[in-house]
């Protein structure tokens, strides 16, 4: 499935840039997302809620598309405003717009992120959607701290390169199942909030 979710998010990359919004999910959902939610379906997701994963899975990545170069077309318009080069400001837009791409695939790996998926909202479902949203805002965070190499103050090297696997990891996996992930990004993150300036 991560395999398949890869390629769909490099795909609707490609098929969002330079296209508006409505013209953009009509062109990725054609395309790709029938073949998410036929995978999603076959490891035990229910139809509808494989179908709806899959439409936002392949919508937000036709709408990253807007800042991911070559044509990133949001920092484009930036660069213009700025006159700085827009290559530069391209790549650095890209960057920066790393740690959202983590957000896809956090609700196609916990589709109860996504609220209209959750049938029965009893304790347990309350505890699991708070606990894999609270998850995902850290390891977004971890892995724009590491990538921007900045959290209150610049981050040394070392700190960075533990930060980046720690987001991934954390957003990856299922802090209910492995909360060990979980905790280390934060004892990480808190590190590196209380670091000498």
């Amino acid at each position: 499935m991560l395999l398949l979710l890869m390629l769909t998010m490099s795909i609707s990359l490609v098929l969002g840039m330079g296209v508006p919004t409505t013209a953009n999910y009509i062109i990725t959902s054609l395309v790709s997302s029938s073949a998410v939610a036929t995978a999603a379906t076959k490891l035990g997701y229910a139809p509808d809620v494989a179908l709806l994963m899959a439409h936002m899975f392949v919508f937000y990545f036709g709408i990253l598309a807007d800042v991911t170069p070559p044509v990133a077309l949001a920092a484009y318009a930036a660069s213009t405003i700025a006159k700085s080069n827009f290559f530069k400001t391209g790549l650095y837009a890209g960057m920066l717009a790393l740690a959202g791409y983590l957000g896809p695939y956090m609700f196609a790996l916990h589709p109860d992120l996504l609220l209209v998926t959750v049938k029965n909202w009893d304790l347990a479902a309350i505890a699991a959607v708070l606990t894999n949203f609270a998850s995902g805002v850290v390891g977004m965070y971890s892995l724009a701290a590491g990538i921007t190499g900045y959290l209150r103050a610049h981050l040394p090297p070392y700190l960075r390169v533990i930060l980046v696997p720690l987001g991934v990891a954390n957003v990856l996996a299922n802090p209910l199942q492995n909360p060990a992930i979980l905790l280390a990004n934060i004892a990480a993150l808190t590190f590196a909030g209380f670091l000498k300036r």
